[in-house]
């Protein structure tokens, strides 16, 4: 993720007579740490200029590179808030490390539990068994058996694999919960939607099983256990999946994913969730559901279902900060 650096002129490749030596001049990428800043030469007062900017645990920005943002590789801003290069840094300090958790849950784009914007998580790093410990602040650092199947690159960083990571998130404490998981294994299985058609998943619940019978005895193995029970291919997004568990929490069937209510007619459009005893369809309506253009689509969805007999039910952010109490007390009543 660290961005390419543009062709400095020659003014900026030397050294200023009017100050210090310049981090670009002595050779460092546009975040490095102090301990590479002083074998590149620069003394430590240097690091207190204007131009230099404390990023992280000892972990420094040189100001005149701008950093590259989330949103250049479609990802949200990360729990832990720090840029992609923090995180370069980190991991060239401990060559043995990996990004791994919520810190990797983020980098493989899966989704994350909320929290005030003012409270950030800490960055996790998972180092061999045995190795030293990695002590920084700002940092939870693991020491646990790394396989060679347990890691790979996402935009250029170390970071377990996504069948690892959401076994690791299994161990995590509030604010992830046990639907949080399940949401994120979801999201790992899903199928892609995509104006030709659904995408292959980045992995399969058979590669998340195979992942547990490898890893052994570890802290949330039992609670991984139960998410991997309750993980399902066909959500297209965590709230359909919380939506999917609260149903199922209040003994109501379990609803078809992604399911055509009429297979039978080729027109038939897809809907979020199914329930065949009721033939009742619900239609998680999010933030891309509140423009004209989806609206009026939504609408003909509705009318061709209602018009072959089967109803739609429309859930939102407000049923599920309730905790889909309405959804589930219609639902119930609907059977």
């Amino acid at each position: 993720m660290t961005p390419p650096l543009l062709d400095p002129d020659e003014s900026a490749l030397t050294d200023s007579p009017a100050g210090p030596r310049s981090p670009r001049a002595a050779g460092l990428p546009p975040v490095f740490r102090r301990s590479e800043a002083i074998r590149a030469g620069l003394p430590a007062q240097r690091l207190r200029r204007a131009d230099i900017r404390r990023v992280g645990p000892a972990i420094y920005q040189d100001t005149g590179h701008p950093l590259l943002c989330w949103a250049a590789v479609d990802l949200p801003e990360p729990p832990h808030g720090m840029p992609g290069e923090v995180l370069h840094a980190l991991l060239r300090r401990r060559a043995d490390a990996v990004l791994s958790h919520a810190t990797a849950a983020h980098l493989h784009g899966l989704p994350t539990p909320s929290a005030p914007p003012q409270v950030l998580a800490p960055i996790d790093l998972t180092v061999p068994a045995g190795s030293s410990r990695v002590r920084l602040p700002g940092v939870v650092a693991r020491r646990r058996p790394l396989k060679a199947g347990d890691m790979t690159m996402v935009q250029g960083l170390r970071v377990t694999s996504l069948e690892r990571t959401v076994l690791d998130l299994a161990s995590l404490p509030h604010p992830w919960t046990i639907p949080d998981v399940v949401g994120a294994a979801d999201h790992a299985v899903h199928e892609p939607w995509s104006p030709s058609g659904r995408r292959p998943p980045a992995t399969t619940p058979e590669r998340l099983h195979a992942a547990l019978r490898l890893a052994g005895p570890f802290h949330g193995a039992r609670t991984a256990r139960t998410v991997l029970a309750r993980t399902r291919v066909g959500a297209d997004s965590a709230r359909e999946t919380f939506l999917r568990l609260a149903l199922e929490d209040a003994g109501l069937p379990e609803p078809a994913l992604q399911a055509r209510p009429r297979p039978a007619e080729s027109e038939c459009p897809e809907v979020d969730l199914y329930l065949a005893g009721p033939d009742l369809a619900l239609q998680y309506d999010g933030r891309t559901h509140l423009t004209p253009a989806q609206q009026a689509r939504d609408a003909r969805r509705d009318a061709w279902l209602l018009a072959r007999g089967c109803r739609t039910l429309r859930v939102n952010d407000v049923d599920h900060r309730d905790g889909y109490r309405r959804i589930v007390r219609l639902v119930r009543g609907m059977l």
